[in-house]
């Protein structure tokens, strides 16, 4: 591997920390969001880290993961 040019691995590195990255924000925001003092901008965050999930699901070729982020997305942004 030269160095500086990026290898498959490197991707593969690349997706799982940021599908571990987006994991952890989803799981904090999922907590915050059941207590009673959640704001409408948890909400949307919330909504917004189910987006990139499903962006990140449908890169990787999870089709019914994707599919799945994407509902979740819609849901709280559309009650």
């Amino acid at each position: 591997n030269l160095q500086g040019v990026p290898s498959d691995d490197d991707d593969a590195d690349d997706s799982q920390i940021a599908w571990e990255n987006l994991e952890t924000a989803r799981i904090i925001l999922e907590s915050m969001t059941t207590n009673k003092k959640a704001t409408e901008k948890h909400q949307l965050d919330l909504a917004q880290i189910h987006l990139r999930l499903g962006d990140l699901q449908r890169t990787n070729g999870r089709y019914p993961e994707s599919v799945q982020d994407y509902m979740t997305c819609l849901e709280i942004r559309v009650p």
